[in-house]
C-alpha cells in the first residue's frame, strides 16, 4: 500500500475507528509505516496468551477485526 492510500485508509476509518475502540486512531498510525499494532495491542489489554484478533472479536465484534486488517494492510 502506498503512501496516499494508507493516508485515504486512515482518512477514511478514523470516525469508525472512534466509535467502536472509543479512542482515537491518530496515536496508532504514520503514513509511512501504517498502524501500530503493537501500540495498539498494549492500550487495549490484550492478555497473554491470546491472540490480538481473538481479543478484538470477542470484546468489539467481527466489523472491529475487519477494520484493524484493513488498518496493518491485510486482506
Amino acid at each position: 500500500m502506498g503512501y496516499q492510500e494508507r493516508v485515504d485508509l486512515i482518512k477514511a476509518s478514523n470516525i469508525e475507528f472512534s466509535r467502536i475502540f472509543g479512542r482515537g486512531l491518530g496515536p496508532y498510525v504514520d503514513p509511512l509505516f501504517g498502524f501500530d499494532i503493537v501500540s495498539f495491542d498494549s492500550d487495549i489489554g490484550v492478555p497473554d496468551g491470546i491472540s490480538c484478533k481473538d481479543f478484538i472479536l470477542e470484546k468489539y465484534g467481527a466489523r472491529a477485526v475487519e477494520l484493524v486488517i484493513q488498518l496493518i494492510g491485510g486482506e
